[in-house]
């Protein structure tokens, strides 16, 4: 976020590190969390709505970014709570389709 606001020139990666990884599954377990605490009868279904924001501002390696997400959660998924990803508009923009969450696509 720093360098957006700085117009400071860095590197782009086609891959996603584990910090991502690991705050990904962190926030998705704390709105887990959170919703469960609200559901007396244990009986609710959970979903988290999510709009990641990658440091690729115009999009060229996003589709590779989700595919990478889908990897994850098909290799980690987390039980108990469904996951809508949202797919913002980019100047590189591709429908995106996961197989471990629902995607909505900006147009």
């Amino acid at each position: 976020m720093r360098a957006r606001h700085n117009f400071t020139g860095r590197q782009i990666k086609n891959y996603l590190e584990k910090g991502f990884f690991n705050k990904l599954r962190a926030d998705i377990e704390k709105a887990k969390a959170q919703l469960h605490a609200y559901d007396a009868t244990d009986q609710a279904r959970f979903t988290v709505y999510m709009n990641p924001c990658f440091d690729d501002f115009l999009g060229e390696n996003k589709e590779e970014y989700f595919r990478q997400v889908d990897e994850y959660f098909s290799v980690n998924p987390v039980a108990g709570i469904d996951v809508v990803v949202h797919n913002d508009r980019t100047p590189f923009h591709k429908d995106i389709t996961l197989a471990t969450a629902t995607v909505v696509n900006e147009h």
